[in-house]
C-alpha cells in the first residue's frame, strides 16, 4: 500500500505543510490569545492613564487660539502664523478643540491617542489589503492587531529611550511623542493621513488602471499633501516623480493615464505649497528667519547636511526600539500564518521598500530645509514616522517564509515572550513618566529636558498658559 508522506501530495493541508503537531498547534492558538489579551490589557492601560497628559509648549497657544471657534482659529493661523491648511485644521481639531473645551484630563490625551491611532490604521491597512486568498484575516483578528500596533508604536520610541539613557537623539524625539500634542498632530497624525490617502488612492487606480475617473481624487489628495507642511510636499513629488521615472525606464512602460494622473498629482502638490508660502502667515513667519541667498556658500552648505541627515535616518532604522517593535508584530503575523492566514508577501516587500525609500527623501529633504530656516529635533519625527511603518511592513512579508523555516513554534512563542516583557517594561515606563508629570504640572512649571513650559514667566508659553487658563479655569500651578 502506498503511503504518502505529505511531500508528494499536493492537496496536503496547511497543518502538514508546516509539519505541525496538535501540541504545536495548541501552544501557538494559546500564544496567540495571550499576546491579543495582553496588548489589549496594556493599551487599556496606557489609554486610562494617558488622562495625567497636561500640555506643554505650543499646546497652550493652540488651545487658547480657540477663544472665537475652530474656524477662526483656522483663519487666524493662515493669516499670521503658517499657511500649512490641512496642518492647521488638524492641530485646532485634536489639540485646540480638546484643551478648550473638555476637562484636563482629556484635554491632551487626544492628540497622544490619535496619532497613534492613525499611525496603526495606516499598517493596518497595508497589511489588511495584502493577505492573500488562502485564509482572510477574520474581522477580530483585524482588531486584535490595532492594539497590537499601537503597542508596538509606543515601544519604538520608548524601548529606546530606556536602551539609550541621556541619548538626546531619542529622548528628545520619545518625550516629545509623548508630551508634545503639537508635535504628535503636526509630525504624526499628518505625514500618517497624507500616506494613508496616497495609499487608498494607488489600490483605487490600480483596480481601474485606464479610468481617469480617480483624477478627482489625486487633485484632492495632492492639495491635502501640499497643504501639509513644505518639507513633506517637497519630498512627495521628489518620492512621485521617482516613482514615475522608474515606471518609465521599466519595459512595461507606464500607460498615458497614470502618467497624466501622477504628473497631475504632481502639479496639484506644488501649486498647494505655493499658495501654502505664500498665504500672509507663512509669508509673516519667513520675517523670524534667517535671508539667505542661493549662492556657493549655502550649496555647500546644503551638501553638508547630507551626512548627518543620513545618520539621522540611519539611527532611527538600527536600534533597540525599532528591532523591538517589529519583532513583536512579525511574530504574530507568522502565527496566524502558521494558523492558515496568509500575506502578499510581494507586495508588502514593495510597499515596505517605497515607504523606506520615502522616509529617507523626507529625512534629506529637512535638512536641506533647515539651512533656510532652522535645525530642530522634531522635524526628523516625521521621517521616523513613515520609516517605522515601512519597516513593520517589510518585516511582515517575511512571515510566510518564517513559517516555512525550520525554526519551532516553541522558540517564536519563547521569543513572543521575551520581546512582550521588554515591550511592557518600556511601555509602562512611559505611563510613569506621564502620571509624574501630571503630578509635576498640577504644582508649577512641568518643563521635559527638551521641551519648555512655562518656567519664563516672559515667555510666549506663560502667556499663552494664562490666557487659556483664564478662558477655561485651572490650577494657580504655583504662579
Amino acid at each position: 500500500m502506498h503511503k504518502d508522506n505529505g511531500e508528494m501530495n499536493p492537496m496536503r493541508t496547511d497543518e502538514t505543510r508546516h509539519g505541525l503537531s496538535t501540541l504545536s498547534r495548541l501552544r501557538i492558538t494559546a500564544m496567540v490569545s495571550i499576546l491579543s489579551l495582553w496588548v489589549l490589557i496594556l493599551v487599556l492601560w496606557v489609554i486610562w492613564m494617558s488622562k495625567g497628559l497636561r500640555p506643554i509648549a505650543d499646546d497652550y497657544s493652540r488651545g487658547a487660539g480657540l477663544t472665537d471657534g475652530p474656524i477662526t482659529a483656522v483663519v487666524n493661523l493662515w493669516n499670521s502664523w503658517a499657511g500649512d491648511l490641512a496642518t492647521n485644521l488638524v492641530n485646532v481639531v485634536i489639540v485646540g478643540i480638546p484643551l478648550q473645551y473638555l476637562p484636563w484630563s482629556f484635554g491632551s490625551s487626544i492628540a497622544f491617542l490619535a496619532s497613534g491611532v492613525m499611525v496603526s490604521i495606516v499598517l493596518l491597512f497595508v497589511i489588511n489589503s495584502q493577505t492573500g486568498t488562502n485564509k482572510k484575516l477574520t474581522i477580530p483578528k483585524r482588531l486584535i492587531l490595532l492594539p497590537l500596533a499601537l503597542v508596538a508604536w509606543w515601544s519604538y520610541w520608548w524601548v529606546n529611550k530606556e536602551f539609550n539613557p541621556n541619548d538626546s537623539f531619542y529622548e528628545s524625539t520619545t518625550t516629545s511623542i509623548t508630551f508634545w500634542q503639537n508635535v504628535n498632530a503636526t509630525y504624526v497624525f499628518i505625514p500618517s493621513i497624507g500616506i494613508f490617502l496616497w495609499l487608498v488612492i494607488e489600490r483605487i487606480r490600480k483596480k481601474h488602471p485606464n479610468n481617469l475617473q480617480v483624477l478627482p481624487l489625486y487633485f484632492l489628495v495632492g492639495f491635502v499633501i501640499g497643504m501639509s507642511g513644505i518639507v513633506f510636499a517637497v519630498s512627495f513629488m521628489i518620492f512621485v516623480t521617482l516613482m514615475l521615472i522608474a515606471s518609465w525606464l521599466d519595459s512595461r512602460s507606464p500607460r498615458a493615464p497614470q502618467i497624466l494622473i501622477w504628473a497631475s498629482f504632481i502639479t496639484t502638490v506644488f501649486l498647494a505649497a505655493l499658495a501654502s508660502h505664500f498665504s500672509p502667515g507663512s509669508q509673516n513667519r519667513t520675517t523670524f528667519l534667517p535671508k539667505i541667498s542661493l549662492d556657493n556658500e549655502t550649496i555647500l552648505q546644503l551638501l553638508h547636511t547630507v551626512f548627518p541627515s543620513l545618520s539621522d535616518w540611519l539611527k532611527s532604522l538600527v536600534n533597540p526600539g525599532m528591532a523591538i517593535s517589529v519583532i513583536i508584530i512579525v511574530i504574530f503575523a507568522t502565527l496566524l500564518t502558521l494558523q492558515g492566514h496568509s500575506f502578499d508577501d510581494q507586495n508588502l516587500r514593495q510597499i515596505g521598500l517605497g515607504l523606506i525609500g520615502f522616509s529617507l527623501i523626507l529625512f534629506l529633504v529637512n535638512g536641506f530645509s533647515e539651512v533656510f530656516a532652522y535645525a530642530a529635533f522634531w522635524h526628523r519625527i516625521q521621517g521616523s514616522t513613515i520609516l517605522w511603518i515601512g519597516i513593520v511592513s517589510l518585516g511582515v512579508s517575511f512571515a510566510l517564509r518564517i513559517s516555512k523555516s525550520q525554526i519551532k513554534p516553541s522558540v517564536l512563542v519563547f521569543s513572543g515572550v521575551v520581546v512582550s516583557i521588554v515591550s511592557t517594561v518600556a511601555v509602562l515606563q512611559m505611563t510613569l513618566e506621564i502620571s509624574a508629570r501630571s503630578s509635576l504640572w498640577e504644582s508649577g512649571p512641568a518643563p521635559t529636558t527638551y521641551i519648555a513650559d512655562i518656567e519664563d514667566e516672559n515667555g510666549w508659553q506663560r502667556v499663552n498658559w494664562l490666557i487659556l487658563r483664564n478662558q477655561i479655569g485651572g490650577p494657580d500651578r504655583g504662579l
